[in-house]
């Protein structure tokens, strides 16, 4: 039980420190923690970015073939 308690008490104020920073940085507009790691689509990403991923991703998965005709 004194572990538990220990582990609690180590834990919790870490946890109260993320909420916080991850509240700050959306209140200051830079997206948070999401945007930091990319999940968040950036709109002023460049066209050759844009043209570098489809050219990987269609030599990784071949071109687009008309499946429908």
């Amino acid at each position: 039980m004194a572990l538990l308690t220990l582990l609690a008490l180590l834990v919790g104020p870490i946890l109260v420190l993320f909420l916080l920073v991850g509240l700050a940085a959306v209140h200051l507009g830079e997206g948070g923690p999401r945007a930091e790691l990319g999940l968040v689509a950036r709109p002023e990403a460049d066209e050759e970015e844009r043209e570098a991923i489809r050219a990987f991703l269609d030599r990784l998965f071949g071109e687009e073939e008309d499946l429908g005709a």
